[in-house]
């Protein structure tokens, strides 16, 4: 994010001192300053212009469109990575929700061999509950 927001404060600047250079001996009135300047490069950048300030010359003209393309890009661009962190996010969250929500096979499988190890259960109710548990683990992850 820093990045862009870099790129984009660099593309601003030079873009505010290129159409000052160009437009303010066209039009000295519009083009007084710096300040107005940026106005426009900040208007055209984020929007299509308010119409208060555009250029009239062909070199003005021209560097405007380049502008208006570049500017839907870096300022797309950030919604682009904004959206794939917020994905990833939701992914990673639900991962952990449903690692909590559904003990493991393995994890009951050991306990139950612990289990019938320390002769509290015969192998008989091993293998059956053994069956129930994968039967059961197979039931949660179809539905």
């Amino acid at each position: 994010m820093f990045s862009i927001i870099l790129i984009l404060f660099t593309f601003l600047i030079s873009s505010t001192f290129v159409m000052y250079t160009v437009e303010s001996e066209a039009q000295p009135e519009k083009f007084e300053d710096f300040d107005n300047a940026l106005w426009w490069a900040v208007v055209t950048m984020t929007t299509v212009g308010y119409g208060d300030v555009y250029p009239v010359t062909h070199i003005g003209k021209m560097f405007t469109i380049v502008m208006m393309l570049l500017g839907i890009g870096i300022i797309a661009l950030p919604t682009g990575i904004i959206a794939s962190g917020f994905l990833d996010e939701m992914r990673i969250r639900s991962e952990h929700e449903e690692s909590k929500r559904i003990p493991s096979v393995t994890d009951e499988l050991i306990k139950i061999h612990e289990l019938k190890t320390d002769g509290v259960i015969s192998e008989e109710e091993f293998l059956e509950l053994k069956k129930r548990i994968l039967l059961q683990h197979e039931k949660e992850l179809n539905s």
